[in-house]
């Protein structure tokens, strides 16, 4: 355990510092987030163990334990003993510096290990630490939030306000959040249910209305009248580009059905968007040479940019209303 205690002691007094570590954890810049530390750990029931290490640092921290810092010689055997760093690489000259931490009162010190950079004189400075959050990130090793001194404080006072916040939107006191997030959410899931049924419903609305003006016109060409393509043109509201494929796809289903061919036909459709307003999307659909062929003007006119293939161009323009009646006339002229 005193492995742990000790990054965490070190840790924490980087964090006291200002500092970051970045070869045992992470704090940034950014003082109202816990800081973290990876640890090699291969046990499944480690939570406990970790819980227990912070009690044992909250101790030595009360303790007001001292750290001092010392030099240790690499060639001195009686040092190399005392300190517990793995992380020395070969080939070191010269002395080492060190943190010892402890020795109070000709007590001997908890630990003795290589120096991180910066460290404070006394576990006092550190207040108390608080392990946030504990999780295993891979097999091998778990990661632990934590927080000290200043930015503890810093982070329980944002919480306290987070949680006030959210008590006041949610209308709830805070051990009442979760089942009333809960509830919501079901609320929403079954809103976007009933909100679905309602749009194909509406889908086989637009759809009808579609099929009726296709039949008129068919059945003016079939009589020897002048219309030699048939432009239908539609305001499906605020249904977005998703139900408006779905809406496309039943037309051209229930019209082949009925007839044999698009031949000479097409339908353009606007949308996506309140009906006073004048951007949203678009939709052209019908007989593959007229949609390919005035796909790019219609989206020209409608202030847009689109694309599509097969008898199928799509896209959004920022004039979709207020022009479409001169998108028809042009898909007419074709």
């Amino acid at each position: 355990p005193y492995n742990m205690d000790t990054h965490s002691f070190k840790l924490s007094s980087n964090e006291e510092e200002g500092e970051e570590d970045e070869a045992i954890g992470k704090g940034g810049s950014i003082t109202t987030k816990p800081s973290y530390v990876d640890l090699v750990c291969t046990k499944a029931n480690f939570v406990k163990d970790v819980l227990e290490i912070e009690n044992l640092v909250n101790e030595k921290i009360q303790e007001n334990l001292n750290m001092t810092p010392r030099y240790m010689d690499p060639n001195d055997d009686d040092d190399t003993s005392q300190v517990r760093s793995r992380l020395l690489p070969d080939g070191i000259t010269g002395k080492i510096r060190l943190v010892e931490i402890g020795s109070n009162n000709g007590s001997s010190s908890i630990d003795c290990n290589t120096c991180a950079g910066t460290h404070v004189p006394s576990l006092s400075y550190l207040q108390m630490i608080s392990f946030f959050k504990i999780e295993r990130v891979k097999a091998s090793v778990i990661r632990v939030h934590f927080a000290s001194s200043n930015r503890l404080r810093r982070i329980n006072a944002l919480n306290y306000k987070r949680e006030s916040e959210i008590n006041h939107v949610l209308s709830c006191q805070a051990v009442e959040q979760v089942g009333r997030i809960e509830s919501l959410m079901g609320e929403k899931k079954e809103m976007e249910r009933e909100m679905s049924v309602w749009k194909e419903r509406v889908c086989d609305g637009f759809m009808e209305e579609v099929l009726k003006e296709l039949l008129v016109r068919r059945q003016q060409q079939e009589e020897g009248g002048d219309v030699k393509k048939i432009v239908v043109t539609l305001d499906v509201g605020e249904l977005d580009m998703p139900w408006m494929t779905i809406l496309e796809q039943n037309v051209i289903k229930e019209w082949t059905a009925r007839s044999t061919t698009m031949e000479g036909i097409v339908v353009l459709m606007v949308g996506g968007s309140p009906k006073e307003e004048d951007a949203g999307n678009f939709y052209l659909m019908g007989d593959a040479t007229l949609v390919s062929e005035g796909g790019k003007q219609v989206a020209q006119i409608l202030n847009g940019r689109g694309g599509g293939r097969s008898g199928k161009f799509q896209g959004k323009g920022g004039a979709i209303r207020s022009k479409l009646e001169e998108a028809k006339e042009m898909l007419m002229q074709l």
